[in-house]
């Protein structure tokens, strides 16, 4: 629905030379970001976080003495303390007071951020605008991916700020909500980059310290290359930046250092390489609390048809410190030494003790910094405008804000515009009457979305009726001068508007008479807040609310809800509620009715030698029990692992008829190992009767075991490759094929064996039962608007049938009907395209078989001969005549 006013505030375009960001707070040094102890930086989080609440409360802007208590707010990463919940904590107190500033979802939110919430040093920062400015950046649309509260704005260098245009997105909604009063003037989103809307190549500097840590990001646009998190900032960074434009992102050193070079190799052609600066583990010690090697690494995105230049980056390199300990760093890095400022120890402690990091010299950070910046690139960076950009500046893109839908007419610096993809297009050449609907229309709709939002989120009485006020007089000011919003006239003004829907389920239309009555939506509530029941009459009711409330067989619940005590109404619930023996939590029939019954059995039989009272458990479970598979029911195939080692090294010795052989698995591993003394790898049985003489049958068992097809190799002496021998391979997979088939006779053949494995296989596999509802769980009445969340409310039907127009809901089934029959053409579309691609393929198909056939009456005569060879060999002499057919 959106949760902001209807006309957009975006940084002006700085029209006839005007300075941009002047609202903008700009951090001093007396600001001392960062200082002080872990104690005092959470007094500080409170202060910003209670100050911040008070704005909102007083719809007010910050002033420069609010700013000054905002700005210290450092986030949480480096004070993850304060989330303990173990009473011996010293910080117990902390910890409660946040918990009660913050609700539910932002205490979690910021519990999350402690992951990457360690805000950049102002020394830091001071450094990477110093190496922008070389590389020739002067001003331009600038990117924070990973705003935090914006230090990158605050610390930007005046002049780039009074000429740039600044974006931000952050995450945490406290984060967020501190920036904002911080930089009024600045684009900030309070969501995760993944999920921000931005236009491709429409940022000219990409800058930030991007989180880095061993997850991943959800965005299907880049799921086909597994980007860890940090590396995902990387890449959907670069697809923001326009060809020629920068991106400077502080990354932890495995981005360049780590063995997989995906994203190195990923951005290789996308990217110049312009250096990197590695900074000691100690760069971010005073201001987030924690030690860690960072990289700053500066990328220029390629022009169309550019060829990748700048130093090589992708490989790594050995490089050895003053004590010639010898580490594994990325190549620019073993090149340029002098771009790191430290040595390289085994000093880390991130992540283990001891690991590779950057311990700092003798100098000072920033003079440091100041070095190594003077080593990079110079004025290598061109103003789109000198290059191609001819139109004024009143002419750019107007980026369009998330909730902002496509095709919605909007307000922007007073103007109408409407969003196309993912700008907004300003309409200059309206009607005037038309014009004037449609700003009438834009704040009837933002009216209603007010309206229907502050029933959603529960506010407070007064505040509905002030929202519901507000769009009566909207509505009658509209109608007073307009006509009904179902005129034609209306409705063609705001015909391509997502929300025109809505607004027309605002009155009953009449047609003939063209007269309109407001709907329910003016005068009360259409979205009604849950209401908790507070009475059952029965305990299966009793039963049933309760699981709709907690989700259990909550018993306190149902105590309140029947005024009776448990001993009373448990009676009444017996067959429907069983006490678990394990958790001694009461469960429903179909939660404890299900699962691993086989080993619930065994619990409540134990609990009921104790307890006469779970003898109902024992007969309930003894009542779902799975039914017994039989032998000939079991596929006990060669390699599975719940058949015991020792089984399997019977089945190899009775198959070469030797002692000498042992079977061995290793679970750690998964996998099986099979030796044998020299008898038995020299018996017939091994190379000939069931192995070949290139690939033996204790092999053959091993990769059997392994789930490894036998291949067979030669030496070409000519290239002294590998290459495949056809027929020995061949004649590898057909014995393999032969002693699986003879296991799977043998296992079952001995009567102990059977009933044993059988016993086991049962036990460990045949033990669970599906759960089967019974209805106590579900709720079967009909979806009402208040059970959609805020985010399918967006849809514009959906909000109709909120203001309460009946006539919305024959739509809705129409609208149902015409997706089944897409959904019914997409899936004969997919059969049509398996049919041809089948067609497609049989050819293909055909020739192999062909070659095969081919083949085998060569293999078969092979096979023939050697069936005969091994019945002589087993044929026992007798005294017959004349002789038989064996002989």
């Amino acid at each position: 629905m959106g949760d902001d006013p209807g006309e957009i505030y975006t940084p002006s375009a700085g029209r006839n030379g005007q300075r941009l960001n002047t609202r903008n707070y700009r951090i001093q040094p007396e600001d001392q970001l960062g200082e002080g102890s872990l104690k005092q930086k959470c007094r500080d989080n409170f202060a910003a976080i209670e100050l911040a609440r008070k704005l909102d409360v007083e719809n007010r802007t910050a002033t420069d003495e609010d700013r000054r208590v905002l700005v210290k707010y450092v986030g949480w990463g480096g004070i993850p303390q304060v989330f303990a919940w173990h009473a011996a904590t010293d910080w117990e107190d902390e910890r409660q007071k946040l918990s009660a500033l913050l609700g539910t979802e932002e205490y979690e939110a910021a519990r999350a951020s402690t992951l990457n919430a360690h805000y950049t040093s102002q020394t830091v920062i001071a450094g990477i605008y110093r190496a922008v400015e070389r590389l020739g950046f002067q001003q331009g649309r600038v990117l924070e991916p990973a705003l935090g509260i914006g230090h990158f704005f605050g610390l930007m260098p005046e002049e780039m700020s009074a000429h740039s245009k600044l974006t931000g997105v952050e995450i945490d909604p406290t984060s967020a909500s501190i920036a904002r009063k911080l930089y009024p003037d600045a684009d900030i989103r309070n969501q995760g980059f993944e999920a921000a809307s931005l236009v491709d190549g429409s940022f000219d500097l990409a800058i930030s310290n991007v989180p880095f840590g061993d997850y991943k990001l959800f965005d299907p646009k880049f799921s086909e290359h597994n980007f860890l998190v940090h590396d995902y900032f990387f890449a959907k960074g670069m697809e923001k930046v326009r060809p020629g434009g920068l991106m400077v992102f502080i990354t932890s050193k495995g981005t360049l250092d780590k063995i997989d070079s995906g994203l190195r190799d990923y951005l290789y052609d996308k990217a110049d390489f312009l250096g990197a600066i590695r900074l000691p583990n100690t760069a971010f010690k005073q201001n987030a609390n924690t030690e860690v090697t960072a990289d700053i690494i500066f990328l220029r995105k390629l022009e169309t048809g550019e060829t990748p230049g700048g130093p090589a980056w992708s490989a790594l390199d050995e490089h050895s410190n003053g004590d010639g300990v010898v580490f594994q760093i990325n190549e620019y890095f073993a090149a340029n030494p002098h771009m790191m400022l430290g040595e390289m120890r085994h000093e880390g402690t991130m992540y283990r003790a001891n690991e590779p990091a950057l311990a700092p010299d003798t100098r000072d950070l920033a003079d440091a910094l100041r070095e190594a910046v003077e080593n990079l690139p110079s004025n290598i960076y061109q103003q789109l405008a000198k290059k191609t950009r001819t139109d004024t500046p009143d002419k750019e893109d107007i980026l369009a804000l998330d909730y902002v839908k496509e095709n919605a007419y909007t307000l922007h610096d007073g103007l109408i515009a409407i969003r196309i993809g993912n700008v907004l297009q300003p309409l200059e050449n309206l009607g005037e009457d038309r014009a004037r609907r449609i700003r009438a229309l834009i704040k009837l709709r933002d009216a209603v979305r007010e309206t229907l939002r502050t029933q959603i989120e529960g506010r407070d009485e007064e505040t509905i009726l002030l929202a519901r006020r507000v769009l009566n007089d909207q509505y009658d000011y509209f109608v007073a001068r307009f006509g009904p919003l179902n005129e034609k006239a209306n409705i063609r003004a705001f015909d391509s508007d997502p929300d025109l829907p809505l607004l027309l389920s605002l009155e009953d239309y009449n047609d003939e008479t063209r007269r309109a009555t407001k709907t329910a939506i003016f005068r009360e509530r259409t979205i009604q807040r849950a209401q908790a029941p507070r009475f059952a009459e029965t305990p299966k009711d009793a039963l049933v609310l309760a699981l709709n409330a907690t989700g259990r067989a909550d018993l306190a619940a149902m105590e309140a809800l029947l005024s009776r005590p448990p001993e009373e109404f448990l009676p009444e619930l017996k067959g429907l509620v069983y006490r678990n023996p394990q958790t001694e939590q009461w469960e429903t029939d179909d939660q404890y009715l299900s699962g691993d019954v086989r080993s619930k059995l065994e619990d409540a039989r134990a609990a009921a030698a104790a307890d006469p009272r779970y003898q109902e458990n024992v007969t309930a479970l003894e009542a779902v029990q799975p039914a017994d598979l039989s032998a000939s029911e079991i596929d006990a195939r060669l390699g599975a692992v719940w058949i015991p080692a020792a089984d399997i090294e019977a089945f190899a010795r009775t198959l070469l008829g030797s002692e000498g052989v042992t079977v061995q698995h290793s679970a750690a591993i998964g996998t099986w190992f099979v030796k044998a003394d020299f008898t038995a790898r020299g018996t017939v049985a091994n190379t000939t009767e069931w192995g070949t003489t290139r690939y033996s049958a204790i092999e053959l068992i091993q990769d059997a075991l392994n789930l490894k097809t036998p291949t067979v190799y030669d030496t070409d002496p000519k290239t002294d490759a590998r290459v495949i021998n056809a027929q020995q391979t061949e004649g590898a997979r057909d014995k393999m094929e032969k002693i699986k088939e003879r296991f799977k006779t043998w296992i079952w053949e001995d009567d102990e064996r059977r009933e044993r494995l059988s016993r086991k296989y049962n036990d460990e596999f045949n033990s669970v039962r599906l759960r089967v509802f019974n209805g106590m769980t579900g709720d079967a009445t009909m979806r009402r608007a208040e059970d959609v969340d805020a985010t399918a409310l967006t849809y514009a039907e959906v909000k109709a049938i909120a203001s309460g127009n009946p006539l919305v809901i024959e739509k809705a089934a129409i609208d149902a009907e015409v997706m089944r029959f897409t959904r019914l053409k997409k899936q004969h579309a997919e059969s049509q395209y398996q049919m041809r691609y089948r067609i497609k393929t049989l050819g293909e198909s055909t020739q192999i078989c062909e070659r095969a056939i081919a083949k085998r009456p060569f293999f078969q005569e092979q096979l023939q001969a050697q069936s005969l060879g091994e019945l002589r060999r087993q044929c026992i002499p007798c005294s017959l005549s004349p002789p038989c057919s064996r002989s």
